[in-house]
């Protein structure tokens, strides 16, 4: 956790969002097999290069699709990442078709050891870890979640042509 939200010593470089992604869903695929559910990846071409760590981008969305697995049905489920440009801004949404987030949770899921699973299965660090990543490079993260209806997080980085 402390690794996340202290400065590293570590030299930022350039990071393929797209690469980054890929890499994440790749990783992520034995598990979704598990559910027989679909990932779709829409990465267009020009999604730029940002600058940060490539490993602690990875793990926001290897997160997320994690997060994203527990809600999935158990058949049926749908996973997608989309990615599109905006002025000096790349946004991407992570979005599912599972069990949703209660409206009682929205406000504290990006929480330290905040949780919506039993005790012993979380540490409820992962979207606290995901947020810290995310604003170490300079973005912003957003849910909007409907119970029963699926759950889709935005994330906008700022980048500079």
């Amino acid at each position: 956790w402390l690794e996340y939200v202290r400065p590293s010593e570590r030299l930022a470089g350039p990071v393929s969002l797209a690469d980054t992604i890929r890499q994440a869903a790749i990783f992520c695929e034995p598990l979704l097999r598990k559910k027989d559910a679909r990932l779709t990846l829409s990465l267009p071409d020009e999604v730029p290069t940002l600058r940060g760590f490539e490993d602690q981008l990875q793990q926001v969305f290897v997160n997320l699709i994690t997060n994203a697995y527990h809600a999935l049905p158990h058949q049926g489920g749908e996973l997608n990442i989309d990615a599109h440009l905006g002025d000096e801004q790349v946004f991407v949404q992570v979005r599912d078709n599972g069990c949703g987030i209660r409206n009682v949770d929205l406000p504290h899921i990006f929480e330290p050891f905040f949780s919506t699973k039993d005790k012993g299965e979380s540490t409820g660090l992962g979207l606290a870890i995901v947020r810290a990543i995310v604003r170490h490079h300079q973005g912003n993260i957003e849910v909007s979640s409907q119970e029963t209806q699926g759950t889709t997080f935005t994330l906008r980085f700022t980048f500079r042509l």
